[in-house]
């Protein structure tokens, strides 16, 4: 069965389509789209499987072009390319599939003059990193992509390089976005799930049964447990839902709590607070929370202090997107887990971190040892 990745460049007044089949991306597909005859050119990557890329971006006009990459209508690239320079674009980690969109914008009152050329593949072994035959000077480092420094090469000198030569290593090899990587990291441990086409849908919010699901995932122990769950009904607007036994453990267990005492609401929305609340209890600090003041201020100050919260730049009060959740649970991976011992005026809560004695204990050790 083939593998396709489609490609659709669209310009003002202009629309021209290009698709690129391969049986196996593994040694890559390569292309070359030209950027001329606009000021404005977007191509939308529609990519089949996850894969690492990278990008030339040549810009032969006396005028500065920027380069974006956007996923959803989140950018999470940017480069801006000096009149006359190539920059490079390599991505270090694998970036999933789903549509993402590069558009070139020249930054002058021309239209864009240049080229940009790529590889797409799902072993990054085979990626190229040799420079192209028109870069030359492999001198100047000026640019940015995500306000990380990119080594950029002058077209005036071509008789100097051999264009054979791997780049060299002082070249920054760049990462996705924090949350990417941390879809990425959670579809490895079979925590998140596509669509039924195995799209991520990153920046699609998440309903309650989804943050639900992904909660019972993320506890390995849990997952085990919930094949052998007697389901029972416990609220009235869940009854033949695709999470219900999910929904039912997770309360059972105390993880959440339904939105009355006879629904649950399990298509409605999670705002991050909310999931802040799921995501400490799971790990076992919610008398933490509570002891700082509850819901919600209690529970966001203890998840920042765990550093749930890393690289998670947006009000807590709005709804939680796919990857909003899945940075926030990528961040717990490593948390030690706080237990309850002893009960009434005996109680006691441990933290599993590994020291005096202690075991650790964090999701991914139970990931791990499954």
């Amino acid at each position: 069965m083939k593998k396709i990745i489609s490609l659709v460049l669209v310009g003002i007044m202009m629309l021209s389509s290009i698709s690129v089949f391969a049986e196996d991306i593994s040694s890559g597909v390569f292309g070359t789209e030209y950027l001329e005859g606009a000021k404005e050119l977007e191509f939308t990557w529609n990519i089949t499987e996850s894969s690492y890329w990278e990008l030339y971006a040549y810009n032969h006009s006396e005028e500065s072009m920027k380069i974006i990459i956007n996923i959803g209508t989140r950018d999470i690239h940017k480069l801006e390319v000096a009149p006359k320079q190539t920059a490079e674009i390599y991505a270090e980690e694998k970036f999933n599939k789903g549509t993402y969109t590069i558009k070139a914008v020249s930054l002058g009152e021309e239209n864009l003059c240049g080229k940009l050329s790529y590889q797409i593949t799902n072993n990054k072994d085979n990626l190229q990193r040799k420079a192209p035959e028109s870069l030359t000077d492999m001198s100047g480092v000026t640019g940015n992509f995500n306000n990380t420094p990119i080594v950029v090469y002058r077209e005036n000198e071509i008789a100097k390089i051999n264009t054979e030569k791997v780049l060299p290593d002082r070249i920054i090899e760049l990462k996705p976005a924090p949350a990417t990587a941390a879809v990425n990291e959670l579809f490895e441990y079979g925590i998140m799930k596509g669509d039924p086409d195995g799209n991520p849908r990153p920046t699609d919010e998440i309903t309650r049964a989804e943050a639900v699901a992904l909660l019972v995932r993320t506890n390995a122990n849990y997952n085990d447990i919930l094949k052998d769950y007697l389901y029972r009904p416990v609220f009235d607007d869940v009854g033949n839902h695709w999470a219900a036994r999910e929904i039912s453990f997770a309360y059972d267990n105390g993880l959440v709590e339904g939105t009355s005492e006879t629904t649950f609401e399990p298509e409605r929305k999670v705002t991050i607070q909310e999931f802040v609340k799921m995501i400490v209890t799971l790990l076992g600090y919610k008398e933490r929370a509570e002891q700082q003041g509850g819901f919600p201020h209690g529970y966001i100050m203890t998840a920042t202090s765990l550093g749930l919260m890393d690289n998670l730049n947006k009000e807590t009060t709005k709804n939680a997107f796919r990857e909003d959740v899945a940075l926030m649970i990528a961040n717990s991976l490593d948390v030690p887990l706080m237990k309850q011992s002893g009960f009434g005026a005996n109680t006691e809560y441990i933290v599993m971190d590994g020291k005096n004695g202690v075991a650790l204990e964090t999701f991914r050790t139970i990931l791990e040892a499954k």
